[in-house]
């Protein structure tokens, strides 16, 4: 679950990052969150 919280900070702290590559991080936090419901 740290790693999703994490994840996230970094993602805020860096917006253009995050608009660049929207899809990209999108697709990455479904898998991370996919893997901690399991």
């Amino acid at each position: 679950m740290s790693r999703l919280v994490i994840f996230l900070m970094l993602v805020l702290c860096s917006q253009e990052g995050f608009m660049a590559g929207w899809h990209l991080d999108t697709k990455m936090a479904q898998d991370i969150v996919a893997r901690t419901m399991r």
